[in-house]
């Protein structure tokens, strides 16, 4: 399991871009939080393969922190995922939760 904590400048969100997303179907799995913690909310579950949907907006928290945790069977290898993120100005942010489950 691997933990990336996401963290903007005080009083900032983090937006997070992705430009890769390809892992094995089912098996392997990205889990992103609102905040810092996993008890926080959960913003997005994949349950991945190739998904194009990911990359057409950036994914914005409430709060200055992001947490992506990723989980693999390492059964398989694939590209993975590529992301950016940097801090954002706000005045508003609504969150969705999202999920997606792919073949």
């Amino acid at each position: 399991m691997c933990f990336i904590f996401l963290t903007a400048n005080p009083g900032e969100h983090v937006a997070l871009e992705f430009s890769v997303f390809e892992t094995e179907s089912y098996d392997d799995r990205l889990y992103i939080f609102d905040g810092n913690l996993p008890t926080s909310d959960l913003l997005v579950l994949w349950l991945s393969g190739n998904v194009n949907r990911i990359l057409e907006a950036p994914w914005k928290s409430t709060g200055e922190h992001l947490l992506l945790v990723f989980e693999s069977d390492a059964s398989s290898t694939y590209k993975g995922y590529q992301a950016s993120f940097t801090s954002v100005e706000c005045k508003y942010t609504t969150v969705y939760k999202y999920y997606i489950l792919l073949p």
